[in-house]
This record gives structure tokens, sequence and C-alpha cells, in this order.
């Protein structure tokens, strides 16, 4: 008697239906570790950011994975706070608005602090004394320093923000633009410690600065004769709205604030600029920004994105083996373009600083920075409408 075939599924079959149905779990387990990655970053939210200045949501939250643990090490010591450090002074930075605080780097940090999963606090200083407590230990994370002019014992990340810095003169002052004002006899109201200081600092060659503890006070001192120009920023009319005075239609220089740790810090300073250009891209710092404005109007732009690699890739060393630094996971394989936050391998970041050159006005002249592999240099941009940013 023949015997009959059976006529069950074939080998290749059998494989093919075995691999659907592993295809089916794993599709299910993932779902469902999404689902329940959302809710304990959103448990995680209630409780670790409980800080009233912390009003923005987590629609634009940014791509980025956790710090690695020398990250946060170095962004956070104390391993139970995030303390940020901000000047109130400075739109670009943060304000007072009512009992609590807003502005980019308020918006920033908090959703920084729900990241990394710690509490956050704010110690908030005038233009003249944060740089006193940040060198006190007071904080950790200082917004906000231009990475060309920063003093020698801090270290600054991707800027979030570019301001344009000019002259503020009387109506009836004689001078018509920047390059008036650096005369024998002139003298120049600063706020102390800020980036028009440290700029003019080194390149006035006649005129005479004085430097106040904030843009309002020297702006009262001009209204009183006591001086004949005022740096600082464009949108300082904003906040301290006088007709007695006005401002000059070009800039001294361009400021790119980013946030700063302090020097040797390595890991931190990577797992933040990693965090800034991954907040470009996903919304937040326009968001910030905008939020910003809507408290008092000024027209305000976020630093470009950085066209180079995140910053573990771009500062990779040949001559030294890769670590794992400042993430949590690492990368196999080349990055995909347009992606931020992985800060797998990498060995070391050098903090030392160039300047590539003296800028007397740069509005034909719009400037941007970018770390190389040893240096933080300034390169001129093309002046359009897309490459240039304000504040």
């Amino acid at each position: 008697m023949k015997r009959m075939k059976s006529t069950g599924p074939e080998p290749g079959a059998a494989a093919r239906l075995r691999g659907f149905g592993l295809v089916a779990v794993v599709s299910l387990f993932l779902s469902g570790s999404a689902l329940a990655t959302e809710d304990d970053s959103r448990a995680h939210e209630k409780e670790f950011v409980p800080n009233p200045s912390c009003t923005i949501g987590d629609d634009w939250d940014p791509d980025v994975d956790r710090p690695s643990r020398a990250a946060l090490r170095q962004i956070a010591p104390s391993g139970k706070m995030l303390r940020i450090g901000v000047v109130t002074t400075n739109r670009a930075i943060a304000s007072p608005y009512g009992s609590i605080l807003v502005g980019p780097a308020i918006d920033i940090s908090c959703r920084l602090a729900v990241k990394v999963r710690l509490p956050i606090e704010f110690h908030t200083y005038i233009q003249g004394n944060y740089l006193a407590g940040f060198r006190a230990h007071e904080y950790d994370i200082g917004f906000a320093f231009d990475p060309t002019l920063a003093p020698s014992d801090v270290a600054v990340a991707n800027p979030y923000i570019g301001v344009e810095n000019t002259y503020w003169v009387l109506v009836d002052s004689p001078f018509q633009s920047v390059s008036d004002v650096d005369r024998p006899g002139v003298i120049i109201g600063v706020p102390g410690g800020s980036s028009p200081d440290s700029y003019l600092t080194r390149h006035l060659q006649f005129a005479t600065l004085v430097r106040y503890v904030d843009v309002g006070t020297a702006l009262k001192a001009l209204k009183a004769g006591q001086v004949v120009a005022v740096a600082g920023a464009r949108g300082a009319g904003v906040t301290f709205p006088d007709p007695a005075y006005r401002v000059l239609p070009d800039d001294i220089f361009l400021a790119l604030l980013g946030p700063f740790v302090a020097v040797n810090n390595e890991a931190g300073v990577c797992y933040l600029s990693d965090y800034i250009e991954a907040s470009k891209k996903s919304g937040l710092i326009q968001q910030a920004i905008t939020r910003a404005s809507s408290v008092r109007p000024a027209p305000t732009r976020p630093a470009i994105p950085s066209t180079s690699p995140a910053c573990s890739d771009r500062l990779m060393s040949d001559s030294a083996p890769p670590r794992l630094t400042c993430s949590t996971r690492r990368s196999s394989g080349p990055r995909a373009a347009g992606t931020f936050g992985k800060c797998s391998l990498r060995s070391r970041l050098a903090i030392s600083r160039t300047s590539s050159g003296t800028f007397t006005s740069l509005k034909s002249r719009v400037v941007t920075w970018r770390p190389s592999r040893s240096t933080v240099t300034r390169r001129p941009m093309r002046n359009t409408s897309s490459s240039r940013w304000v504040m």
C-alpha cells in the first residue's frame, strides 16, 4: 500500500510562520515598552520637577538619551539636585515675572531636569555677581556665556541663542554708528561681567569703560549724563523703555550664548551640547524663546543648529582608545545624519579657546562657533536671513 504524503506546511512555510509569530510577539513587547516608558517619564516629571517656574510641557522634548553616570556627576555633582544659575537682567536668559522666573534658560533647564530625573532649583543673580556665585559653588550649570569671551575657569556648551549687542545713546547724541563711539574722552557704561564688558575690554582703543551692576543702572547713568553711551543687548529697550535714548543701527558684535560648567568636565559639556542641538531640532528652544517673547515682545531667534556631528562623534581621538563617557548606551556604527544625544564613544573634550580676529561691527559679518577637536573658533557665515539670528 502506498503511503500518503503529509499535507502539512513545508519546512520553509513553517519557518515563515514561526518568524511571523516572533515578529508579532516582539511588536507587542515593544509597544508595551513604549507605553511603559511614556508613563514612566510622566511619573518622573511629576516627581522630580515641582518647581513653580517649570510651566512648559513635554511637547517639544528633544530626542536625546539620558546622561551617563560620568556626565550626570559633572552637571549635578550632588546627585540629588540640578542647580541652575541664571542672570535675571538679560531676557535672553531669564527674568522675573510675578513670583516665578521666565525665559529660555528656565524652560530649557526644566526639561533637562525631567530628562536627568532630578529636582531643580534656580539661583538668581544680577550681571555683576553671578560669576562669583559660580566660583563659590552655589550652582553647577550657568546661563550663559559666549565661548570666545568666557573666563578660563568655565567650559561653554553649544549656544542656544544669539544676542545682538550695540550702543544706546541719548536721542540728541551725535553718534550715528558704533564706529563713532570709540574716541578719546568718551565714557561708555556697561554691565560689569557681561559679554559686552568682556568684548569691549579687549577691543576698545580710546574710549573709557565704566561698569554698572546691570544694564538698567547703566541706562539711568546715560540719562543722567554720567556716560555718553551704554553697551548692551539690542532688546534692552523692551525691558527698559524710555524715549530719552535710542539704539544705534549697527552692532558691536554678536554674542552666542550657551550654558556652562566648570572646566575639566568634558562629559558634562558634551552632554549639554548634544542636548542643546537636539532641542533646536525638536523645537524646544524656539518654543522657549517664543514663550519669553510673549511676556515681553521682542524679535528673537534661536541659534542656528550645528552642522557638525554630535559631540562624541566630532571629538573622537585617533591617539587614544575611545571610552563611553556621556550616554547611557553605546553606539555601534556611524550616527545617522540629524540625530543627537547618543554621546557615545569619545576620549576627550579640550576646552582651549582661540579668536579669529578683532571685530568692530558684525552687521555684515555674522559669525558662529563650531568646536573642532581641540579648539573653539569663530568662523564667518553668509549674512542672509537664513543664517542670522538675533535677540
